[in-house]
């Protein structure tokens, strides 16, 4: 459990999605009764930072945001680690991991000027 802040970039578009999840069990009998239990009281969130665009200043330059978002993943080793997101919608700092251990850096690369995306997960 990482303490580290997820970089902010100056591409990532204002209009990040988050969506709320909440597990919820539905139990229907043959009669179309049903019973429900939720098993958490508070949502987890999934997000989807979309970057308009990402610098890329060369070979290990300090401006190369690219190479800071792979940095990054490699830090956390894929989806293993959590780490910290500033939440744009409420403000609140979440706790979040990688949806996924494979980050598609060509896909941000050759989208970079259109639009490449990095999906995270609130954990508890």
């Amino acid at each position: 459990m990482s303490n580290l802040v997820f970089p902010s970039f100056q591409g990532i578009d204002l209009a990040i999605k988050r969506r709320a999840i909440y597990a919820t069990k539905v139990q229907t009998s043959a009669s179309g009764k049903e019973l429900r239990a939720s098993f958490q009281s508070t949502p987890r969130y999934a997000y989807e930072l979309k970057f308009n665009f990402l610098r890329q200043a060369g070979y290990q330059s300090t401006q190369d945001e690219v190479a800071q978002l792979d940095s990054f993943f490699d830090t956390m080793i894929g989806s293993w680690d959590s780490f910290l997101l500033n939440d744009p919608v409420d403000g609140v700092q979440r706790r979040v991991r990688f949806v996924d251990d494979q980050l598609d850096l060509e896909q941000i690369l050759n989208q970079c000027w259109s639009g490449g995306t990095v999906k995270l997960i609130s954990v508890k």
